[in-house]
């Protein structure tokens, strides 16, 4: 019997986890690009739209997941903190570079956030494994506290428009953006990081499997009958049902990702779930474990194109069908460009600097 991708190892490499990560920088590749080539008569309220917006909205949570999984699976030292840290915020600061239309030199992003999340992750992981009692994870108190921080919290989590959240005109802007008001803020962005802990941790605190995967489907259903009831309660009202920013009227769209709200959150949190089982049921992904060995690197350079390109919709008035084709095959490029670099220049990445200087 053929191995499925939950029990093979490849390299000392879990596959399911390299192909998970291979379609999360797939999706932000989309999502960019979608959002660089989109017509102004392009509408989210159609079937494509809200497919669209399902896809590119987890492409995101799905690589904080990832990378919470991972550090939970780490032997993490101060060495490996230290220069794990210091090379993701160096990373952040080239991708701000390559990208100057869409970011400040120093603004925070998914990167910065991965390297707030290693330095804290001593911290995040103790408390997240807590028992308050027995049966009672501190975690099962965490998440909804961070999954409800834009009601709790509504004036420290930031302006809804872009240039709010890029702006870093001081010291205190940037330390804001990091943990509050950035882009990927670690508050709320660090619930994404402890579910794929626990993920990883195979919710350790149930004491049997079968309890464990009924935890583990009573989860997504509840997470499926929200998204179904958000769609239709969207769809009911004439709003959007997922937009990276809400307009003046905050009650405009349903899902919103800056800042996250807790509808995002819960929905981003299920689409992740849902992968994440289909995926070890996979067996035979090998292009796509290759490309997700590269995708940090991949994030960083698929900005160049882009920037060199922004505005090459309205020079050229492309169509919706015509900037959706150019955004499928933009981002179907990097997967066989990975499987090149792969063979011919694999020392020359920001994973193999990371895993050589980090030890």
């Amino acid at each position: 019997m053929a191995a499925t991708q939950s029990n093979r190892l490849v390299n000392g490499r879990l596959e399911y986890i390299d192909s998970l990560r291979g379609l999360a920088v797939l999706l932000m590749v989309m999502v960019h690009a979608a959002a660089t080539w989109s017509p102004s008569t392009a509408s989210q309220q159609s079937i494509i739209g809200y497919v669209a917006a399902g896809l590119g909205g987890l492409a995101a949570p799905l690589f904080v997941v990832l990378f919470g999984w991972s550090i939970s699976k780490s032997e993490l030292t101060n060495r490996k903190i230290a220069v794990r840290a210091g090379v993701l915020f160096a990373a952040q600061i080239l991708l701000n570079s390559i990208a100057p239309h869409l970011f400040n030199t120093f603004t925070p992003g998914i990167l910065s956030l991965f390297a707030i999340l290693i330095i804290t992750a001593p911290l995040w992981l103790k408390i997240s494994r807590w028992q308050v009692m027995p049966g009672l994870p501190f975690w099962l108190i965490l998440l909804p506290l961070l999954c409800s921080t834009s009601f709790l919290l509504p004036n420290m989590m930031g302006g809804s428009t872009w240039d709010s959240r890029v702006e870093t005109s001081n010291i205190g802007q940037i330390i804001s953006h990091l943990f509050f008001t950035g882009l990927y803020p670690l508050i709320p962005w660090l619930a994404f990081a402890i579910f794929g802990a626990l993920i990883a941790e195979n919710y350790s605190f149930v004491p049997q499997t079968v309890y464990r995967e009924r935890l583990t489907w009573t989860m997504m259903l509840g997470g499926c009958m929200f998204c179904v009831a958000s769609i239709q309660y969207a769809l009911v009202n004439n709003l959007d049902w997922a937009a990276p920013t809400a307009n003046a009227d905050s009650n405009s769209t349903v899902l919103t990702f800056f800042p996250a709200n807790a509808a995002f959150l819960i929905a981003a949190m299920t689409g992740v779930g849902l992968l994440w089982l289909l995926f070890k049921k996979v067996t035979n992904t090998k292009s796509l474990n290759i490309l997700g060995q590269f995708s940090l690197s991949v994030y960083i350079l698929h900005f160049i194109p882009l920037s060199l390109a922004r505005d090459f919709e309205v020079e050229y008035e492309w169509s919706i069908i015509g900037s959706a084709i150019m955004v499928i095959l933009y981002t179907l490029c990097w997967w066989p460009l990975a499987i090149i670099w792969n063979k011919k220049a694999k020392k020359w990445s920001l994973e193999y600097l990371l895993a050589k200087y980090s030890k």
